[in-house]
């Protein structure tokens, strides 16, 4: 007699709202897979699933990093300023300038907060046609930025 699996509760679901198949353009939703696993799916339809652990480990490391570079001033010249004085000047695209705003972000973060490091970092993560992870970095879009996951201009 087999071990029975248990269902994967909803706080475990770490992009739980975030994830966006751009395919069809619908929010993937938490869902338990084959033998209790965690995955996404799209629905309506749609039959793309994603197994969620790869898929969180990667993004949370990728928070880690910007927590740390924003945090600890890795890539930048200059004092932070974090007391509501005027920021040094930053570049919206370059990716390592931190506003203020973002610096705020982070330090109001609990660290083991996996869920709030993630929505700290992204704006949203849309899968594309091959299941790849593109994410909308929330420092990006700060200030008025257009979000566009990379901070690099693309041709029309």
């Amino acid at each position: 007699m087999g071990m029975a699996h248990r269902r994967p509760r909803e706080h475990e679901y770490l992009l739980a709202g975030m994830l966006r198949h751009a395919v069809c353009g619908r929010v993937m939703s938490p869902a338990a897979g084959p033998g209790g696993s965690r995955i996404y799916a799209c629905r309506a339809g749609c039959p793309w699933v994603l197994v969620a652990a790869p898929l969180e480990r990667k993004l949370l490391l990728r928070a880690l990093v910007r927590a740390y570079a924003a945090l600890y001033r890795i890539g930048r010249r200059g004092p932070m300023v974090f007391d509501g004085l005027a920021p040094e000047p930053r570049t919206p695209d370059d990716g390592v300038a931190v506003s203020v705003e973002e610096a705020r972000r982070w330090q109001q973060c609990a660290p083991l907060n996996r869920r709030g490091m993630l929505r700290v970092a992204f704006l949203r993560v849309d899968i594309d046609e091959h299941g790849q992870a593109r994410p909308v970095w929330r420092h990006r879009t700060d200030g008025g930025g257009r979000p566009g996951g990379d901070g690099r201009r693309r041709p029309s």
